[in-house]
Protein backbone atom coordinates (compact mmCIF):
# COMPACT_ATOMS: atom_id res chain seq x y z
CA UNK A 1 0.00 0.00 0.00
CA UNK A 2 0.83 3.59 -0.36
CA UNK A 3 0.68 6.12 1.39
CA UNK A 4 0.89 10.05 1.02
CA UNK A 5 2.45 11.60 4.52
CA UNK A 6 0.80 14.22 5.53
CA UNK A 7 2.33 14.71 9.00
CA UNK A 8 4.84 13.89 11.01
CA UNK A 9 5.73 14.52 15.01
CA UNK A 10 8.92 14.50 16.36
CA UNK A 11 8.86 13.44 20.71
CA UNK A 12 10.91 15.57 22.91
CA UNK A 13 12.16 12.80 24.60
CA UNK A 14 12.81 9.89 22.52
CA UNK A 15 14.30 10.13 19.05
CA UNK A 16 10.93 8.37 17.50
CA UNK A 17 9.06 10.23 14.95
CA UNK A 18 4.76 9.49 14.69
CA UNK A 19 3.96 9.35 10.93
CA UNK A 20 0.71 9.80 9.19
CA UNK A 21 -0.73 10.05 5.55
CA UNK A 22 -3.64 9.43 3.13
CA UNK A 23 -3.77 5.95 1.16
CA UNK A 24 -4.43 8.01 -2.20
CA UNK A 25 -7.17 4.74 -3.09
CA UNK A 26 -9.09 4.69 -0.40
CA UNK A 27 -8.76 8.12 1.56
CA UNK A 28 -8.13 6.36 4.73
CA UNK A 29 -5.82 7.85 7.23
CA UNK A 30 -2.98 5.37 8.08
CA UNK A 31 -0.45 6.09 11.17
CA UNK A 32 2.71 3.48 10.62
CA UNK A 33 2.97 1.06 13.86
CA UNK A 34 5.74 1.54 15.21
CA UNK A 35 7.13 4.54 15.14
CA UNK A 36 9.98 5.32 13.36
CA UNK A 37 13.34 6.43 14.71
CA UNK A 38 14.55 9.61 13.81
CA UNK A 39 16.89 8.31 11.55
CA UNK A 40 15.35 6.29 9.37
CA UNK A 41 12.79 8.89 8.42
CA UNK A 42 15.94 10.86 7.32
CA UNK A 43 17.14 7.82 5.93
CA UNK A 44 14.04 7.66 3.92
CA UNK A 45 13.56 11.46 3.31
CA UNK A 46 10.05 11.66 5.01
CA UNK A 47 8.23 14.79 4.51
CA UNK A 48 5.10 15.93 4.34
CA UNK A 49 3.65 15.02 0.34
CA UNK A 50 6.09 12.19 0.62
CA UNK A 51 4.61 8.78 -0.77
CA UNK A 52 5.62 6.02 1.49
CA UNK A 53 5.23 1.94 0.71
CA UNK A 54 4.83 -0.76 2.72
CA UNK A 55 3.13 -3.80 4.00
CA UNK A 56 0.22 -2.69 6.38
CA UNK A 57 -1.74 -4.61 8.46
CA UNK A 58 -4.73 -3.37 10.50
CA UNK A 59 -4.51 -4.21 14.22
CA UNK A 60 -7.30 -4.91 16.78
CA UNK A 61 -8.89 -1.43 16.24
CA UNK A 62 -9.44 0.51 19.43
CA UNK A 63 -10.82 4.12 19.15
CA UNK A 64 -9.36 6.68 19.41
CA UNK A 65 -6.81 5.24 17.08
CA UNK A 66 -8.45 3.75 13.81
CA UNK A 67 -5.47 5.02 11.59
CA UNK A 68 -3.13 2.75 13.27
CA UNK A 69 -1.81 0.14 11.13
CA UNK A 70 1.15 -2.35 11.48
CA UNK A 71 3.93 -3.06 9.19
CA UNK A 72 5.82 -5.71 8.21
CA UNK A 73 9.31 -5.35 6.25
CA UNK A 74 11.34 -2.55 5.11
CA UNK A 75 9.11 1.09 4.39
CA UNK A 76 10.21 2.51 0.95
CA UNK A 77 10.26 5.85 -0.23
CA UNK A 78 8.52 6.06 -3.53
CA UNK A 79 9.36 9.87 -3.90
CA UNK A 80 7.69 12.81 -3.54
CA UNK A 81 4.11 13.54 -4.71
CA UNK A 82 2.63 16.03 -7.23
CA UNK A 83 0.97 18.99 -5.96
CA UNK A 84 -2.45 17.64 -7.51
CA UNK A 85 -2.13 14.71 -5.52
CA UNK A 86 -1.62 16.26 -2.38
CA UNK A 87 -4.19 18.61 -3.26
CA UNK A 88 -6.64 16.01 -4.11
CA UNK A 89 -6.47 14.23 -0.71
CA UNK A 90 -6.77 17.45 1.36
CA UNK A 91 -10.22 17.64 -0.94
CA UNK A 92 -11.15 14.14 -0.25
CA UNK A 93 -14.73 14.49 1.56
CA UNK A 94 -13.43 11.79 4.19
CA UNK A 95 -11.80 14.63 5.72
CA UNK A 96 -14.76 16.77 6.85
CA UNK A 97 -14.32 17.85 10.59
CA UNK A 98 -11.00 17.07 10.61
CA UNK A 99 -8.53 18.30 13.33
CA UNK A 100 -5.13 19.68 12.62
CA UNK A 101 -3.04 19.23 15.86
CA UNK A 102 0.31 20.42 16.65
CA UNK A 103 2.75 21.01 19.71
CA UNK A 104 3.82 24.09 18.57
CA UNK A 105 3.66 26.97 21.33
CA UNK A 106 2.79 29.48 19.05
CA UNK A 107 0.24 29.57 15.71
CA UNK A 108 2.35 31.47 13.51
CA UNK A 109 5.19 28.54 13.97
CA UNK A 110 3.07 25.87 13.41
CA UNK A 111 3.25 24.51 9.59
CA UNK A 112 -0.27 23.03 9.95
CA UNK A 113 -1.42 26.76 10.00
CA UNK A 114 -0.42 26.59 6.20
CA UNK A 115 -2.58 23.67 5.58
CA UNK A 116 -5.59 25.81 7.19
CA UNK A 117 -5.44 28.73 6.02
CA UNK A 118 -4.82 27.56 1.98
CA UNK A 119 -8.26 25.11 2.92
CA UNK A 120 -9.89 28.02 4.46
CA UNK A 121 -8.62 30.43 1.57
CA UNK A 122 -9.93 27.72 -1.09
CA UNK A 123 -13.22 26.58 0.75
CA UNK A 124 -14.79 29.54 2.70
CA UNK A 125 -16.54 27.28 4.94
CA UNK A 126 -13.54 26.49 7.12
CA UNK A 127 -12.95 27.62 11.06
CA UNK A 128 -9.41 27.72 12.29
CA UNK A 129 -9.16 27.54 16.08
CA UNK A 130 -5.99 28.15 17.78
CA UNK A 131 -6.09 26.34 21.14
Amino acid sequence: MDIIITDLTRFAKQDIVCIAGINPATNECVRPLPYLPTNECRRLNILPGAILHGNFTTPPITAPHTEDRNYHGKLSFKGPCTDESFISILKAEELNNACLLCSEPTPEHCHRRLVAEYLMDKFGDIEIRHL
